[in-house]
């Protein structure tokens, strides 16, 4: 029983493999991406193909090339030397190759025996068979492997879709918000202006005011000054209208009929008249 990646062919079974070792290596190859579908077929599972008995991994798998069969063929022959090719009988005698029976005969290449026999027509029907399965398979696996492939890629976009709309949403809720908020702010900001604007324009109010009251303060300030000169020259008469009546009160007729040279007797008649 002969050993090859995961499968295990049977010789007594698949004895088209043994002959035709480029079918055998097709589906016996580590690089065949097919061989456990090819294993699991019913119609090879007939025809010899079945499943390792659990093979660890760690153990080397020889992998076979056709090399090999030519290898154990010419070891086979050296072990034999009666072998049928390796007998100096079988190429060297003259009779071997000269013989006129050998590649006249109508019998060597006309026997339905060698071509036509029934094995190699159950033998083809079988492969036939088993290329119809393969691509069978082969469509069924790559058509599974696309389905799921998309599926996951659909999956995948999907919910990345659903992040990025739930992204926006709540991008277009905060934009809102911003935008609200902006408005409030130039809003308060158009209130402020109009407050700034009412308040110079109450200030320039004080200050002209203020200025009037200045202007106000200077006239009043001259005419008080005008009033306490007036008061100032009132008391000085006043003063001196008082100053002249005592003055007055206290001269005696008598000294001024003298200075008059007038008779002081009648100086003090004529003052007390």
């Amino acid at each position: 029983m002969t050993q090859s990646n995961d499968l295990w062919c049977d010789p007594a079974c698949c004895r088209y493999c043994h002959r035709d070792t480029s079918f055998h290596d097709l589906y016996t190859t580590p690089e065949s991406l097919f061989a456990s579908t090819v294993c699991a077929s019913s119609s090879y599972a007939q025809s010899g193909w079945r499943r390792t008995p659990d093979v660890p991994s760690a153990v080397p798998v020889p992998v076979s090339t056709g090399l090999e069969r030519k290898r154990d063929a010419s070891d086979d022959n050296e072990d034999n030397p009666s072998h049928e090719h390796n007998s100096p009988d079988e190429h060297n005698s003259p009779d071997k190759h000269n013989s006129p029976d050998e590649h006249n005969s109508p019998d060597k290449h006309n026997s339905p025996d060698e071509h036509n026999s029934p094995h190699d027509e159950e033998l083809s029907g079988n492969m036939k068979l088993a290329c119809a399965t393969l691509s069978k398979d082969m469509a069924k696996m790559v058509s599974l492997f696309i389905k799921d492939n998309l599926a996951n890629a659909v999956s995948t976009t999907e919910q990345y879709t659903k992040g990025l709309r739930a992204d926006h949403s709540s991008l277009a809720i905060t934009v809102d918000a911003l935008e609200s908020l902006v408005n409030d702010v130039e809003t308060k900001h158009d209130v402020l202006d109009t407050s700034h604007d009412t308040l110079t324009e109450t200030v320039r109010g004080f200050k002209e005011r203020i200025t009037a009251l200045e202007a106000n303060h200077d006239a009043m300030a001259v005419a008080f000054r005008g009033l306490e000169a007036r008061i100032i020259d009132n008391e000085k008469r006043q003063k001196l209208k008082d100053d002249a009546r005592d003055s007055a009160s206290r001269v005696r007729p008598r000294d001024v009929a003298k200075i008059l040279g007038i008779d002081p007797v009648g100086a003090e008649a004529v003052q007390e008249k």
